[in-house]
């Protein structure tokens, strides 16, 4: 699980960075650093995703979960939405200490360090 949550943190950082290293190329170019939305990032891959997103979050969940929850977060910077992610499980997954086989160790009469 440890690794599970590693590896997804490390996805979401690669994310961040590429966001980040989108930014700062329009950034030099247009003279102004703006943070791209998630919702922008989306629309570019497929325009007709949000829409049918929005049909089936109002339709079979919640008209105010899209209005106050999902629409909020795809105003906001993709970095933000990525990277608070990504340092929680990177940072959550370093906290945590690893644990031993159970009986490996115990089966030769070593202890655990």
């Amino acid at each position: 699980m440890r690794t599970l949550f590693k590896n997804f943190g490390y996805v979401m950082l690669l994310i961040t960075a590429t966001a980040l290293g989108a930014d700062l190329n329009e950034w030099s170019h247009s003279g102004y650093f703006a943070m791209t939305p998630l919702g922008e990032w989306l629309y570019k891959m497929d325009p007709s995703m949000l829409n049918t997103a929005q049909a089936v979050v109002q339709r079979y969940i919640a008209p105010w979960a899209w209005e106050y929850g999902i629409q909020y977060v795809l105003q906001t910077g993709t970095m933000i939405v990525a990277g608070i992610p990504a340092a929680l499980c990177i940072g959550g997954a370093a906290m945590t200490k690893k644990k031993p086989l159970r009986g490996v160790a115990g089966l030769r009469g070593e202890t655990y360090a």
